[in-house]
């Protein structure tokens, strides 16, 4: 974590704990930044970079579940365009504004740092029903807000669902 303090004056080396994520303690300091302000803005690097590692470790295993639902299950050869499409995802750096999961063999994107959504948590949920019939929903736990039946990945209206979930709060 770092402390970035835009008062020279209060820049002088301070030390501090400050609690983060789950108890943890640790230690920082304040850091001088030459602004004439007096705010003082803190970064919550520690915080960032567990989001980001729980982010990024849902689509490792995501990626892996869909590889081996491809490799080894007849009939699953019509995920790999949905497999594509994380691919691509991923190529993008959304890895780093989503995480995803799957519900049996639907997709589920969402801006949840646990496992299960709760049911005021906002996602989309992507069914490949079968080849070039796509059933792309954004949600929450009652109310459907969007409801698609697409032929493939490449059209406009799962990237604007993304850019919309894009805008709510991570939790």
């Amino acid at each position: 974590m770092q402390l970035v303090c835009k008062n020279s004056k209060l820049a002088e080396i301070a030390k501090f704990e400050f609690t983060v994520l789950s108890g943890q303690f640790f230690t920082g300091q304040f850091a001088h930044s030459s602004c004439k302000d007096k705010s003082i803005a803190l970064i919550m690097d520690v915080r960032t970079t567990e989001i980001l590692r729980l982010f990024h470790s849902s689509w490792e295993e995501t990626e892996n579940f869909y590889d081996d639902l491809i490799s080894n299950y007849p009939g699953c050869e019509r995920l790999k365009p949905l497999r594509s499409f994380i691919t691509k995802l991923k190529e993008t750096g959304e890895n780093n504004f989503f995480r995803i999961g799957t519900s049996m063999h639907a997709l589920m994107i969402s801006r949840s740092l646990q496992f299960r959504l709760r049911d005021d948590q906002k996602y989309i949920r992507i069914e490949v029903i079968k080849t070039n019939d796509i059933e792309v929903i954004f949600r929450d736990g009652a109310t459907i807000y969007r409801e698609y039946r697409v032929n493939s990945f490449d059209g406009i209206l799962i990237f604007k669902l993304l850019m919309t979930l894009k805008d709510t709060l991570v939790d």
